[in-house]
């Protein structure tokens, strides 16, 4: 019989050989048991916001885009699929021998795409479980993907020269991302990653607008050749202090705005930050900015600053106006204190 299906206590029971393209959308179910099926075709399953788990033990193929919009799936029991070195892996689907993603799960399209590019480099692909209950998709010598508990935890991309736009936007599961070749981070691709910990970019350049912003579990930062940042970026991140950016010169406008756990703030070679960053930072009582030139309006708005270190600024008077101790600044020489010898050049 012809697409048949039943549905009892939230278990979607499909007994058809062919699960045929747009067959299960939007269902609420938590749990599909597939057991006559040999084939599920091309978007066959989607938009299934509470799906956890699919059993198809004769499943043998599958067509592309299978599973998007499923944030809830975690596991895939899929026996002749594996025999096949076609794995599920957090939310998306591998195949090992082709060295390709067949899916785009969880992730953007465009950041497949790249994830694509990158296997199809390597040589060797394979899928090894770790001891801590983890994991790993390994491509030659790099971890590519760590899975723990049917989330992507960690990625690795190696050669890739951009991370594009929205890769990990509103992202709730990806808690570090290391970035060995890429010297460029697009558009609002790293917004919102409600649990991203810890960025690696040896080699990033440039970052553009709408970037590291409403990040609530990042810490750390590691960019030590950037050079530029673009509107809005770092900003409302509760927990953001660990960051060093000795080769930022160019700060776009709102930017490290809300960053409660940064007390001492420096970029040591930094001409040009753009008006309004650096505002609402109500714990913060260092400054260092050693080059920069002119100090545009509310970039310290609203913020607990008690030392700032800017001797190139001119008219200093007229500039800080917009600071609510201003009084306290003025008065202040730009003289370097002992304690933050080190931090910036004199």
């Amino acid at each position: 019989m012809l697409n048949e299906k039943r549905e009892i206590d939230g278990t979607l029971y499909i007994f058809d050989k062919i699960i045929p393209s747009n067959s299960v959308q939007g269902r609420m179910v938590k749990e599909i048991i597939a057991p006559n099926a040999v084939l599920i075709e091309e978007e066959a399953i989607y938009r299934c916001p509470n799906l956890k788990k699919i059993t198809a033990k004769n499943l043998q193929k599958i067509g592309e885009n299978i599973v998007e919009e499923c944030p809830s799936l975690v596991e895939v029991e899929a026996p002749l699929l594996e025999q096949q070195h076609i794995h599920f892996m957090g939310s998306l689907f591998i195949d090992l021998d082709k060295r390709k993603i067949l899916n785009v799960g969880n992730f953007e399209p465009r950041f497949v795409r790249v994830l694509n590019e990158e296997l199809s480099k390597g040589e060797h692909l394979e899928i090894i479980e770790k001891q801590d209950g983890s994991r790993v998709l390994k491509l030659d010598e790099n971890e590519i993907l760590k899975e723990k508990n049917g989330k992507i935890r960690g990625i690795c991309l190696p050669t890739a020269l951009k991370l594009p736009s929205h890769a990990l936007y509103d992202n709730d599961f990806v808690e570090e991302l290391v970035l060995l070749s890429a010297t460029n981070i697009d558009h609002n691709a790293i917004y919102k990653a409600s649990a991203l910990k810890k960025v690696v970019g040896s080699k990033v350049q440039h970052i553009r607008f709408s970037n590291f912003t409403r990040c609530p579990q990042l810490i750390e930062t590691i960019l030590p050749e950037l050079i530029s940042v673009e509107d809005g970026c770092f900003c409302y991140n509760d927990k953001f202090s660990n960051f060093s950016f000795d080769k930022l010169e160019s700060v776009e406008k709102n930017c490290f705005c809300f960053l409660p756990k940064v007390g001492v703030f420096s970029l040591k070679n930094a001409v040009a930050i753009g008006e309004s960053s650096l505002q609402y930072n109500e714990n913060m009582r260092v400054v260092l900015l050693p080059e920069l030139e002119e100090l545009e309006r509310g970039l310290l708005y609203k913020c607990g600053v008690e030392y700032l270190y800017a001797p190139k600024i001119k008219e200093r008077a007229v500039r800080i106006k917009y600071l609510k101790n201003a009084k306290q600044l003025i008065k202040k020489k730009d003289v370097l204190l002992p304690e933050y010898k080190g931090r910036v050049k004199e």
